[in-house]
């Protein structure tokens, strides 16, 4: 029988908190790259996308819908879903994963303990390095792909992975 080496308790708490948080940045890019003119996205997440954009173009008082705002939206939806698509990315069942990883794993706090300094999990080989030590295989291909779809946002914008 085999034995592994016991894994870093805090060392696995750290990953799992920087899984939750690259899943919350992943949502709130897509939110972002749809909702343009939309600061406040409480509520919102990829899970509910669809709804949200039927909300957001119907007015509540009247139930008069903005068709030219809800064409917008839609277009913006599929151009980014299309983009993400071809890196393995499927808004019907990572939308929900990066819910259950929000979750499940919290995101990350301001100086939190142990994650001091964000800048330092910018380093894509890294991040899938430790997805693959510290995560439960049953997860981490749907990781690795909103890894890819964060990194992909982080290009696409000029920014760093962690905003």
């Amino acid at each position: 029988m085999d034995s592994y080496p016991p894994l870093d308790f805090e060392k696995v708490m750290k990953c799992q908190r920087i899984v939750g948080e690259m899943a919350f940045q992943l949502d709130r890019r897509i939110l972002c790259a749809i909702f343009l003119e939309q600061h406040r996205l409480y509520g919102y997440q990829v899970a509910n996308l669809e709804e949200k954009i039927l909300l957001v173009t119907t007015c509540p008082l009247t139930g008069k819908v903005d068709e030219n705002l809800r064409s917008d939206l839609y277009r913006r939806y599929n151009q980014t879903m299309s983009q993400l698509k071809k890196l393995g990315y499927c808004s019907d069942v990572h939308g929900h994963v990066t819910e259950y990883l929000v979750n499940t794993y919290g995101i990350i706090k301001d100086k939190q303990a142990g994650i001091d300094d964000l800048s330092s999990f910018n380093d894509p080989e890294y991040l899938s390095k430790m997805v693959l030590e510290c995560m439960p295989c049953d997860k981490t291909s749907g990781i690795l792909i909103i890894h890819k779809c964060l990194l992909y946002f982080a290009k696409e914008n000029g920014t760093s992975l962690f905003i």
